[in-house]
């Protein structure tokens, strides 16, 4: 059922925010970022880790 896998989705969600804190206030002093590549790190952590699978 559904798309996802159970997580607790309170951590998921505070985590999340906190990271993207994190990476804004890092893209404002660090010209190497891409903001692509950071986004496509992102899902994977976020996104992909909770998908379900088959």
């Amino acid at each position: 059922m559904g798309e996802f896998e159970t997580h607790n989705v309170k951590t998921s969600a505070v985590t999340l925010m906190v990271a993207l804190d994190g990476v804004v206030g890092g893209m404002l002093f660090d010209e190497d970022l891409v903001l692509e590549e950071v986004m496509q790190h992102f899902e994977e952590k976020f996104i992909k880790s909770i998908e379900k699978t088959g």
